[in-house]
């Protein structure tokens, strides 16, 4: 899943690998496959609602806070040397 713009992407391993190297997107847990299955229905990437409180957007809305905690902590690190 891309947190920037909440796109929920259907990949192969492959494809999943080399998008993780890159940074740009995140694997959904194991545990919401089954409902990132049932949102893409078939098509190979959609929106997830950054709003709508189900399963994804909680998952989504939480990882996008730590990553922005793990930022801001690195940044400040940083500014301390």
């Amino acid at each position: 899943m891309d947190l920037r713009n909440n796109e929920l992407h259907a990949l192969t391993e492959e494809e999943m690998e080399e998008a993780m190297r890159s940074g740009i997107l995140e694997p959904v847990p194991a545990h919401l496959s089954c409902a990132a299955r049932r949102k893409l229905a078939g098509r190979k990437k959609t929106k997830v609602s950054l709003t709508s409180g189900k399963k994804l957007s909680k998952w989504a809305r939480k990882r996008r806070r730590e990553l922005a905690l793990t930022a801001k902590t690195t940044e400040n690190e940083g500014d301390q040397k």
